[in-house]
């Protein structure tokens, strides 16, 4: 049964996924500059579908080519306080933080198909303290909520992209953990990208036209604009 549903799976192709989860113009662009760039930064408010695009893109990458691989990473704090005292390796630590985007593919997979990937490494995660010194090659990785990442996080990333690998970077400045620095991770690398014109690179800005998730969440998106994201 489980290798009929992994059949299964594989016939689908990227149009097939695309067709079913991309809901507007936007994510379709984003879509597009992943496939044809190494490196997409995306940057905007939450539900505007940053990370689902990426894992979307990830899992057709998977299906076509048995080859590929995922690397999923995130830095190790969130709202403002680090994972540092709970128990486990910090792998362990940081995968619930990691659960909805594991659960896009999921989603777009199966969860037969899901844990075999799982179990065989073809997706894996990757706290981003520990990324320092790899080298992946054939390898999709989906680095998530980079905006409470330091720089040197980032200069860590974005020099592990090795042979036929894509890095896709998503966060939103406004929800910055990083407390009394001066600029965040996903800020200082569209500085990076704009100021050197670094090859094979895009950025995509979203906006709160762009919200998916539900009305509610354009509506405190909004307000906390206007009163001041803390």
């Amino acid at each position: 049964m489980a290798k009929q549903k992994y059949a299964e799976a594989r016939a689908l192709t990227a149009k097939d996924l695309l067709d079913r989860y991309s809901t507007n113009t936007r994510q379709r662009t984003y879509l597009q500059l992943i496939q044809n760039n190494t490196l997409v930064l995306a940057m905007g408010p939450a539900g505007t579908g940053k990370t689902f695009t990426a894992a979307l893109y990830a899992a057709t990458q998977l299906l076509e080519n048995p080859a590929n691989k995922v690397v999923i990473t995130r830095p190790y704090a969130s709202c403002g306080s680090t994972m540092g005292y709970n128990k486990g390796t910090l792998e362990e630590k940081i995968t619930p933080f990691l659960l909805p985007l594991l659960g896009y593919f999921t989603q777009f997979l199966g969860a037969e198909v899901m844990q075999n990937m799982m179990g065989n490494r073809r997706i894996r995660i990757e706290p981003l303290e520990t990324i320092r010194g790899q080298s992946f090659d054939n390898t999709i990785i989906i680095a998530d909520e980079m905006q409470s990442a330091d720089i040197g996080s980032v200069q860590a990333l974005v020099t592990r992209i090795g042979k036929d690998s894509k890095l896709i970077v998503a966060g939103d400045p406004r929800q910055n953990d990083l407390r009394g620095k001066s600029i965040d991770g996903v800020s200082y690398l569209a500085k990076i990208l704009d100021k050197y014109n670094i090859r094979d690179s895009a950025v995509i800005f979203f906006t709160e036209d762009d919200i998916l998730r539900s009305g509610i969440v354009r509506d405190f998106v909004l307000a906390f604009n206007k009163e001041g994201w803390n």
